[in-house]
């Protein structure tokens, strides 16, 4: 809320980029319609962005700030979107870290199931005590009919 007047002359081209600049002057304008001081006042507290020597109008002002809005947010989408560390057997078909870990993760039970299967056809059926403690270990089940 305080002029831009009397900066530095390094500053204003900070400010002409910073987004929050046009925030607060669309702020002040709607402010400054609403009360009732004199010419001096207003002219003196709401000087206004302006580019060179045209003063930015409030639509351009909101222009910018949805343009550096969307511009953030496909940043922010991009470095979000890339996995940190993404699973080997994933890698590269297009799936985000989570559905890959959640793919992942099923195929270890699937695996364990497998497992269990060939176990049961190989060597009859596994005792209740041992086909518990594989269920719980390797499939997260707590009982048998899991």
């Amino acid at each position: 809320m305080f002029p831009s007047r009397n900066l530095p002359t390094w500053l204003p081209v900070l400010n002409q980029i910073d987004p929050l600049t046009y925030a607060v002057d669309s702020l002040r304008r709607l402010v400054f319609d609403h009360l009732h001081g004199g010419a001096g006042i207003r002219a003196r507290l709401d000087a206004g962005v302006s580019w060179n020597a045209w003063h930015v109008p409030t639509t351009a002002e909101v222009g910018v700030i949805a343009v550096i809005g969307v511009a953030m947010l496909s940043v922010a989408i991009v470095a979000f979107s890339r996995s940190e560390y993404p699973p080997s057997s994933f890698v590269g078909r297009g799936v985000s870290r989570y559905v890959a870990e959640a793919l992942e993760h099923e195929e270890r039970r699937q695996a364990g199931r497998d497992w269990l299967a060939d176990q049961d056809r190989e060597h009859g059926p596994v005792p209740d005590h041992v086909m518990l403690e594989v269920r719980r270990r390797w499939l997260g089940i707590d009982s048998i009919a899991g």
